[in-house]
């Protein structure tokens, strides 16, 4: 495993690549880290695969900001492909990574490989949605400077008729 440092829209991001071969890009859920993603990292090292992994924006060892829209999360995977020599990966993401990975597919789709979705639902209902996590991040007490949570649920929820299509 070496370290990784990517540079996207004023911030440094941290991650890992373990292995050689055709890369695959593995994207966390939120209020997750990179590490989360090790042992499906290595397996696919096993197996002849290039895997970066790379805490997000507000992430882990990655810079904190007052940002955290789609448009920025997909900017930082158009940096992560370019600075981590990813010629069409595979993007993988869990949840959050996962609405990360189909912002980033759309935007790059000459560039990317294959796109996998793990546990992410397009279809939400943007009540029922605020309804469940409005108590969640309640109990995270996030400083004002650092509303992730709130930033990423409002454009998640203002993109729901895009995603579902």
């Amino acid at each position: 495993m070496e370290p990784l440092t990517i540079h996207s829209g004023g911030l440094t991001l941290r991650g890992d690549v373990t292995g050689t071969g055709p890369t695959v890009v593995l994207l966390h859920a939120g209020f997750e880290r990179r590490t989360v993603w090790r042992p499906i990292a290595e397996g696919l090292a096993g197996k002849g695969y290039r895997a970066v992994t790379v805490d997000q924006r507000g992430h882990g060892e990655s810079d904190r900001t007052t940002r955290y829209r789609f448009g920025d999360l997909a900017a930082d995977v158009g940096a992560i492909i370019d600075q981590a020599g990813a010629e069409r990966p595979v993007l993988v993401g869990a949840s959050i990574g996962g609405l990360t990975a189909i912002a980033a597919a759309a935007r790059n789709q000459e560039r990317i490989a294959g796109l996998v979705l793990v546990d992410v639902v397009a279809a939400l209902d943007p009540v029922a949605a605020r309804d469940y996590l409005a108590p969640l991040l309640a109990r995270l007490s996030l400083p004002a400077e650092h509303q992730m949570g709130v930033d990423i649920i409002d454009d998640t929820l203002a993109r729901v008729a895009t995603l579902r299509s």
